[in-house]
């Protein structure tokens, strides 16, 4: 279906439709869903550089909800401190209201290639990353996400410019697992998984791009903004790097280029991110006593709406933004997903059930999206024959 291009907030129905037999048609009105014409940001002015720097403009999106100080305080210096002198650093507080707002000022007023936008409501870390990107300015050549409270090393920003080809949307680095204190906790972000920039199938699956070790090429936020809606367990970055490896290529930079520090009031800290990355003997015993559960359509699993559902939406609207402009192989991908072909299934039970696989970049999440797609397709065969209930909410997987 087609929407047409609208010029101010509207709302359209969303409605049903089905064919029955026989040429009849039936259709129930669902609700309905609001849409926007753009998001309400316009990109800041850069300010102009010297004549002398030849350095491509980096604008750091930094987005903010109630910062440690001192924390802040260090990763701001170690921005300042760049070996790459061409750059803008835009901070985009969430709506704090536990920080010294004067004193956050204060801090940032010292260099004014530090930009502060202080927004009194508080949309959360997915929209307010959206929110910053969309006000990094047009002049900027390459875009880097930012975190409040990391350390920098001086040559972040020059490597990752290095690191870009012709092709290349996005680079990314490894990072410094570190406690609040400085101690290193590991020397890598890698300690428990594999990264994977060239699969998309598997970067659908489960996202090894991380955003604060990021950097992409300004235009591929055309494509990439809006961001879809935050549904299940949809990340900023995991949006954002599946954008880049459909559009072009990703590169990886086999090297800690911060300090990513590990305390209680981080949005998503490093065991939780990688969660399930090593398999548990005997999982495969777990994962068949779910299948009876799973064939009687007694609930709708969360491995379907948190883990399946949203890899369907981010490869449903990267091909309708995209698809022209999308290599051949990686389209196909996206349709697989999209469509829930037998082909993916193929694919995930091939290395599902892989033996002596211990170390996975997609947390073993094969299993989740061969139930998702079994309980997909039992629960077609129960509506075309009438039988069953309708399934409730259940937290299982």
């Amino acid at each position: 279906m087609e929407i047409p291009e609208i010029n101010e907030v509207t709302t359209a129905p969303i409605e049903l439709r089905a064919h029955l037999s026989g040429g009849a048609s039936a259709a129930l009105s669902v609700g309905e869903v609001e849409l926007l014409p753009d998001l309400p940001y316009s990109p800041i002015q850069a300010p102009e550089g010297p004549d002398s720097c030849h350095e491509p403009l980096v604008a750091i999106c930094m987005a903010t909800w109630n910062p440690r100080l001192d924390l802040l305080r260090r990763q701001v210096e170690t921005i300042r401190t760049q070996t790459h002198a061409n750059w803008i650093c835009l901070v985009v507080d969430d709506g704090s209201d536990r920080i010294d707002a004067a004193a956050m000022g204060r801090l940032l007023d010292q260099d004014e290639r530090f930009v502060l936008r202080r927004f009194p409501d508080r949309l959360g870390f997915y929209r307010n990353f959206e929110r910053a990107l969309a006000l990094a300015p047009r002049e900027a050549e390459f875009v880097a996400l930012c975190d409040q409270d990391d350390a920098w090393e001086p040559d972040k920003l020059a490597t990752l410019v290095g690191a870009f080809g012709t092709d290349t949307t996005l680079a990314y680095s490894d990072m410094r697992l570190v406690s609040e204190a400085g101690e290193v906790l590991s020397p890598t972000y890698w300690n428990l998984r594999e990264t994977n920039y060239t699969d998309l199938r598997r970067l659908l699956i489960a996202n090894t791009i991380t955003g604060a070790a990021s950097m992409v090429r300004r235009d591929l936020l055309e494509d990439a903004l809006p961001f879809p809606p935050r549904f299940g367990a949809l990340f900023h970055d995991h949006w954002l790097g599946a954008v880049a490896l459909a559009a072009g290529e990703v590169a990886y930079v086999d090297r800690p280029l911060f300090d990513y520090v590990q305390h209680g009031d981080a949005t998503l800290g490093h065991a939780q991110a990688n969660f399930g990355a090593t398999r548990p003997r005997g999982w495969w015993l777990r994962w068949l006593k779910l299948v009876p559960s799973v064939a009687a359509g007694r609930r709708i699993p969360s491995f379907y709406t948190r883990v399946y559902l949203p890899a369907v939406l981010i490869a449903t609207i990267i091909r309708q933004r995209c698809g022209s402009r999308i290599a051949p192989d990686r389209l196909s991908v996206l349709r697989e997903f999209e469509e829930g072909r037998w082909s993916l299934a193929a694919e995930l039970a091939r290395t599902a059930f892989r033996p002596g696989l211990r170390r996975t970049a997609t947390l073993g999440r094969e299993r989740s999206f061969l139930a998702a797609l079994a309980w997909q397709a039992t629960a077609k065969v129960r509506g075309r024959l009438g039988i069953g209930t309708l399934p409730r909410d259940g937290d299982w997987s």
